[in-house]
């Protein structure tokens, strides 16, 4: 199947792809979040109708067990109405089985992963962490790269551990977005910029 440029106003699924794996180096992270934004409604996917126009790709397709292959080629299988030329539905109601790429709509993309940062980390689990720190101090949770990295290793955890955590945390804390400060300013606007983590204070604040 030949690949059409995107709608305007989205990138291709594996380009929204690469652009959330150059901010946290994590190919399956970044395929996990984008599948579970799409599903949760965050983010906007499409396919190209017959038309060559862009249908909205239901949110249940990612909840599919087989939703890891729609990022192998960037396309799914979809089972839509048979028409004919003029666009007129089979009148016995005939399906058939069409590949669609998938486009992922761009600003839905940024938004909802600008609390992420790049995070280069030589131990296996550590780039998780950070984030989980960074998230920490954003939503208040932590006051410091210290406490953060208290917070996140646990309480078994070594005393080398947490410093190397509170290192890179402190290394990364500046690119990471003040939410605690944008829900005291405006929650409402918070929960809009910055939906991975907003959201979780929708309710505390009737949003």
């Amino acid at each position: 199947m030949s690949m059409l440029d995107p709608p305007i106003g989205f990138v291709s699924l594996r380009d929204a792809l690469d652009i959330v794996v150059r901010k946290i180096s994590d190919t399956d992270r970044a395929m996990t979040m984008i599948a579970e934004l799409c599903a949760a409604g965050e983010i906007a996917a499409t396919y190209r109708s017959w038309t060559g126009g862009a249908d909205d790709l239901p949110r249940d397709k990612w909840l599919s067990p087989y939703w890891r292959s729609y990022f192998d080629a960037g396309t799914i299988e979809l089972d839509l109405p048979l028409v004919d030329d003029k666009g007129r539905p089979h009148p016995r109601g005939f399906t058939a089985r069409c590949i669609r790429e998938i486009f992922i709509k761009r600003q839905d993309l940024d938004r909802a992963t600008l609390p992420l940062v790049n995070i280069k980390a030589r131990v296996p689990g550590d780039a998780e962490l950070v984030q989980l720190g960074l998230d920490a101090i954003a939503e208040g949770r932590a006051t410091n790269p210290f406490q953060a990295a208290k917070l996140v290793c646990g309480r078994t955890a070594e005393a080398q551990q947490i410093d190397r955590i509170r290192k890179l945390i402190a290394k990364h804390r500046q690119t990471s977005p003040n939410i605690a400060k944008d829900l005291a300013t405006d929650p409402v606007l918070c929960v809009h910029n910055h939906p991975r983590i907003g959201t979780r204070y929708a309710t505390r604040y009737r949003i």
